[in-house]
């Protein structure tokens, strides 16, 4: 999870304290395009007319990895553009719990724990081990609904 503020030089000379932007993203991958929609949310544009500069309130709250390139375009309405080659990167989060299950030979052993939601809606959830473990183990229920935050 990122929340920063960015800074762009826009500093051509211009004065940019009457001038007006817009900006959008163009996803060079369009397999990520709906994927980056939901987690980068890029804040109103403000303007520094002293330094000639932009700020803009990011955030990425991305929720599987992936890596994108794409190009961040700020336009003026005096028509004119500014593009930033931008790299999204969301790499596997760091574990942040281990279960350790322990049985004598022959004997079954379980352990329950309770997932929580993070969003404000239910969502579904599917849940299993990896690959490389070993058959012998089984989760229950392997699939359902998680209750919305806060409930």
């Amino acid at each position: 999870m990122l929340e920063n503020k960015i800074i762009l030089n826009l500093s051509n000379g211009e004065d940019i304290s009457t001038e007006s932007f817009s900006f959008f993203m163009r996803v060079k991958d369009e397999k990520y395009n709906e994927l980056i929609g939901k987690c980068l949310t890029v804040g109103d544009l403000e303007k520094d007319t002293v330094n000639n500069k932009v700020i803009l309130n990011i955030k990425f709250y991305p929720l599987r990895p992936f890596k994108s390139e794409c190009e961040f375009i700020i336009s003026k309405n005096s028509r004119g553009q500014y593009i930033y080659n931008i790299v999204l990167e969301a790499t596997e989060p760091d574990i942040d719990d281990v279960i350790n299950i322990q049985s004598a030979l022959g004997k079954m052993s379980t352990v329950s724990f309770k997932l929580h939601n993070i969003f404000t809606k239910n969502s579904q959830f599917v849940s299993y081990f990896s690959h490389d473990s070993s058959s012998e183990f089984s989760v229950i229920p392997r699939e359902g609904i998680l209750d919305q935050s806060g409930r």
